[in-house]
């Protein structure tokens, strides 16, 4: 992927903690990165949810810890993934996590088909959130570039 920034480096993606108003923490939220200028930005894809995360949680009282990989199903794929590549559970290529996508959103349709049946519309209704943010990823730009930065990234996620 190459960089929009003046730097015109390759980015890299990793995962980092978004701490907001010093009482809000947000973990494993996916960035991009450039390792010579040093400048780093939240994952496009992603951004817009954790907004809304967070001016959902700007109206409630104390010090909140959220798993964004928890909250989001594209970042907690991805970091899934990357943990799964980085221990050698899984073929780190761009196929493979197009693999891996695909059967996550063939399992959220089956998930889908039930809570329909069950007359669960709450249910229903996260199931919907959830695929559309794998939709959107898909859709997004550039894709394709971004699974195999993704890929090649050497960063070890924790």
């Amino acid at each position: 992927m190459h960089s929009s920034w003046a730097c015109e480096q390759e980015l890299g993606i990793s995962f980092r903690t978004v701490i907001h108003d010093k009482r809000i923490s947000i973990q494993r939220v996916p960035i991009i990165e450039c390792s010579c200028c040093c400048r780093y930005e939240i994952l496009p894809q992603v951004k817009q949810h954790l907004c809304s995360l967070l001016e959902e949680f700007k109206g409630q009282a104390g010090y909140i810890n959220v798993e964004f990989t928890a909250c989001n199903e594209l970042a907690g794929l991805m970091y899934e993934w990357l943990q799964n590549a980085d221990r050698g559970c899984e073929s780190a290529s761009y196929h493979d996590f197009q693999r891996t996508l695909e059967a996550r959103i063939d399992h959220l349709l089956d998930v889908y088909q039930y809570a329909k049946v069950q007359g669960d519309q709450v249910w229903m209704d996260e199931l919907k959130e959830r695929l559309r943010q794998l939709s959107m990823a898909t859709k997004s730009f550039n894709f394709t570039e971004l699974c195999h930065k993704m890929i090649l990234s050497n960063e070890k996620f924790s």
